[in-house]
């Protein structure tokens, strides 16, 4: 594969998106937005899986544009920036008013604007390629881009969650040892993002009668002040 330059097109068709505003805005600051997502507020953790699926596969689409590719894979490439784009912009949408309030009082809401520059990179980089080469929307390899972008990060996210779901089913039950054992599980799982805090306060504040042996694996797992610190999450 060869990579693709501004330099082998006509030049009727003006100059490429800018590198620099690519990379800072469809790499770098992305990357940056989940990081500080993560030690801050924690968003993602509502659809990490999706969330971060997305936006790998959008970053992988926009450096996959830039190499020469079969007229398919070029395709591909396009659907998958297409939605990349939408789902950027669906994101910062979605962000808004915790961005508008976040810049009022911290200024750190500046990161939610993030989202709608890369939907702008994205778009900006579909009319590139519309536009340096033959490409067509209505492709079946341009839909199979697509459903990529968006089926591939939503299935896993689904069966996560209907993995969590059923473990939270078993803390909630009445077998202790499926108790514990979902405890467990959900404590190793790597992605946990303090989900297991949520869960096990959820059957520590709402249970009639915290069995002994689930207790002290909750003290394990969230530590000796488990409940003030359950209290807490609900007040």
């Amino acid at each position: 594969m060869s990579v693709a330059t501004g330099a082998t097109l006509p030049a009727t068709l003006g100059k490429p998106p800018s590198a620099w505003f690519e990379f800072t805005f469809g790499i770098l600051m992305p990357i940056l937005c989940f990081v500080a997502d993560h030690s801050i507020m924690n968003i993602s953790r509502v659809a990490p899986l999706a969330l971060w699926g997305v936006a790998a596969l959008g970053i992988f689409a926009l450096l996959l544009s830039h190499v020469s590719t079969s007229h398919a894979v070029r395709h591909v490439t396009l659907g998958m920036l297409t939605a990349a784009g939408f789902m950027a912009l669906l994101i910062g949408i979605a962000l808004l008013p915790l961005s508008l309030i976040g810049i009022i009082a911290f200024g750190i809401g500046l990161l939610g604007l993030v989202p709608f520059l890369t939907a702008a990179v994205f778009y900006n980089r579909v009319v590139w390629l519309k536009k340096s080469a033959e490409t067509d929307t209505t492709s079946l390899f341009y839909v199979a881009g697509v459903v990529m972008l968006l089926g591939l990060p939503m299935s896993a996210q689904y069966i996560e969650y209907r993995w969590i779901s059923a473990q939270t089913a078993m803390v909630m039950g009445t077998d202790n040892q499926k108790r514990i054992s979902a405890l467990r599980a959900l404590q190793e799982y790597p992605l946990n993002l303090g989900r297991t805090d949520i869960i096990a306060c959820s059957y520590f504040n709402f249970a009639d009668n915290v069995d002994p042996q689930a207790l002290r694996e909750l003290e394990m797992i969230m530590g000796p002040d488990i409940e003030a610190r359950c209290k807490a999450a609900i007040d």
